[in-house]
């Protein structure tokens, strides 16, 4: 409760200005720490922006770092009319030359002509159509009929009715797959043909069955669809008209390297570096006029973030020809000395000159931004096992190249033990490399296919290990538990060493052997994405510079919140102080008053006498 104040009643002092004076003077340490608190929010709320700009930065440089930045294919067709295809990444460059003689196309079979959809027909049965009964009932419609298909489960077939003209009503089944094969019947109680279905026991067909043909580059095709990704590896037809087997139309396929994609996906880091870089100019810049810097002026910590994001753009990638290890030599460059974008180190950006590195050398500027790694394991003749089953089992198979689970069992196809898996024992596959390499990713390859499938046949526990040639001991690098996968990737902090081995102690086979098609092992990666990919990643990553700062800032603001709350609390008690202090005053003041009017009095009475 508040203390009741005279308000200078005795003492003509306007006592509620001078306390409002005096908690101004003792409320500037608050009013200080207000500051400080929303300077620290504003520098927050600017880092998280340039959080948000750097992991958008972030996945524009992960995409340069991706093959299918730089590989892409695009296939352009002489007539789109007749064919189109797609290509992957693996696909060869090249002109295929097509011949398309006839399309596949579905099965379709159709009933007689009746006058209603909605009429009960009178007809009964189980038939069979694909092996799967169909009951109709003499109240049955052509809809309800087209219904009872349509509502039975991997049949294969469409049903639906098709109004012929103003009187006339088909039931039509068409096959859901194309290719040669027919729709399957078996009659019940005529049925079927008394709704025309079948006509003496044969279909009443209105499209025939049949395969797609074709020649590519003169090989004859025959496929069950029009859309064929079998024949050319990672390229995909889509036949849309057909000529005739005597006379087939004839269509080119070019295959080109997709050089847009390469130059989209430069264009697009380069245009988010400069929008981060032009954000941390703004934050960081001085205004002289005013006198007054951005909310990150002075901080140590945007100034450093610049410095390095430029060092990863444009220094040289190490073990790269000098002739191709920096990306001003594709056309990325900081702007010319002395012009606006020079000063704050934007980058600008020269689509042409990439295209003609693309064209001269795809490899090299793939490599140059971190898309084409280095197996260092690649052809390695020193592969050493701890036991080998005799055959084609060799283990220098699993340096060769060759990840086909179809030729295993086959000279060169890979590798199997001759330790049974037991739980106890642990089968090793060494590769010794010929210099020390700094590597960061091991890719195991084995055993799958439809017939030996990875989840039956492949390794299931293993781990990757590496020689330290500091202490002279094997190192684990990762472990794999539990795989029933063919691929398996084995990513971790970078290691340098002469040697890699695999210690298996599991398979999925139930002769407890291991089989292992191929070892990769990858050499760090410097390229020129890779690095503005790491360096932002520990920035923006969980724990990574930004958040943990944003967690020292929130912090801080806590406290300072806390500091606030304790000084306005001694505020509240130091007013109440004063204000009891001045009505006090005013309390003697009033007292001495009164006691000087009585002696004034007293004084007077003397004086008559």
């Amino acid at each position: 409760m508040a203390s009741l104040s005279i308000g200078g009643l005795i003492s003509g002092l306007d006592t509620d200005s001078l306390i409002a004076q005096i908690m101004a003077i003792e409320r500037k340490p608050i009013l200080a720490l207000q500051d400080k608190r929303t300077k620290l929010q504003s520098q927050a709320d600017a880092w998280r922006d340039i959080n948000t700009r750097l992991y958008s930065l972030q996945n524009k440089a992960y995409d340069l770092k991706q093959a299918y930045s730089f590989y892409s294919k695009k296939v352009s067709s002489s007539d789109e009319t007749i064919a189109t295809a797609t290509a992957s990444t693996t696909t060869a460059l090249g002109i295929y030359t097509l011949k398309v003689g006839q399309l596949a196309q579905a099965h379709v079979v159709a009933s007689g002509n009746f006058a209603s959809p909605n009429a009960s027909l009178g007809y009964s049965g189980t038939p069979t159509i694909n092996g799967l009964t169909v009951t109709i009932d003499v109240s049955d419609t052509l809809n309800s009929i087209r219904d009872k298909v349509n509502a039975t489960p991997n049949i294969g077939v469409t049903a639906s009715v098709v109004q012929v003209d103003a009187t006339n009503y088909r039931l039509i089944l068409t096959r859901q797959q194309t290719g040669s094969t027919e729709i399957a019947f078996v009659d019940s109680n005529s049925a079927l043909t008394n709704l025309g279905v079948l006509v003496s026991g044969v279909a009443n067909t209105i499209q025939a069955a049949q395969d797609a043909q074709l020649t590519v580059n003169g090989v004859t095709v025959t496929r069950s669809t029009n859309q064929i990704s079998d024949v050319i590896p990672g390229m995909t037809f889509n036949l849309k008209r057909a000529g005739t087997l005597t006379s087939p139309l004839q269509v080119n396929l070019e295959v080109k390297n997709d050089t847009d994609k390469a130059v989209a996906a430069v264009q697009a880091f380069v245009d988010q570096y400069n929008s981060l870089i032009d954000f941390i100019a703004d934050k960081t810049s001085y205004d002289a006029t005013k006198k007054q810097g951005g909310v990150l002026f002075g901080d140590a910590g945007a100034y450093q973030l610049q410095s390095s994001l430029r060092q990863a753009v444009t220094a040289a990638v190490p073990g790269l020809p000098a002739t191709l290890n920096n990306l001003a030599q594709v056309g990325v460059t900081t702007g010319a000395y002395g012009s606006p974008d020079g000063k704050l180190g934007k980058l600008t950006f020269d689509p042409q000159k990439l295209r003609d590195q693309l064209n001269a050398n795809l490899d090299g500027v793939a490599k140059l931004f971190g898309a084409q790694r280095v197996n260092v394991a690649a052809g390695i003749t020193d592969v050493l096992a701890s036991s080998t089953q005799t055959g084609n089992y060799a283990a220098v198979d699993v340096t060769n190249g060759d990840t086909s689970s179809a030729r295993f069992g086959t000279p060169g196809g890979g590798w199997m033990g001759g330790t049974v898996l037991d739980g106890t024992t642990t089968e090793y596959l060494t590769i010794n490399l010929p210099t020390s390499q700094t590597i960061d990713e091991v890719r195991v390859y084995t055993l799958d296919s439809a017939t030996y499938p990875a989840a039956s046949y492949g390794l299931k526990d293993y781990k990757v290990q590496y020689w330290d040639t500091a202490t002279s001991t094997w190192k684990d690098a990762a472990a794999v538990t539990g795989n029933t996968l063919g691929t398996v990737n084995s990513t971790f902090a970078p290691v340098t060493t002469t040697a890699v081995r695999l210690a298996i102690t599991g398979t999925n086979a139930t002769d407890g052997y291991a089989r292992v098609l191929e070892v990769e092992a990858y050499q760090k990666n410097y390229g020129a994405a890779v690095r503005a990919y790491d360096l932002a990643n520990g920035y923006t990553k969980s724990g990574g510079i930004i958040p943990n700062r944003q967690d020292g800032v929130s912090h801080e603001v806590s406290h300072i919140g806390e500091q606030i709350d304790r000084m306005e609390k001694r505020l509240t008690q130091r007013e109440e102080t004063l204000r009891k202090q001045f009505t006090s005053l005013e309390k003697a003041l009033s007292k001495i008053q009164s006691e000087g009017s009585y002696l004034t009095q007293q004084l007077s009475q003397l004086s008559g006498w």
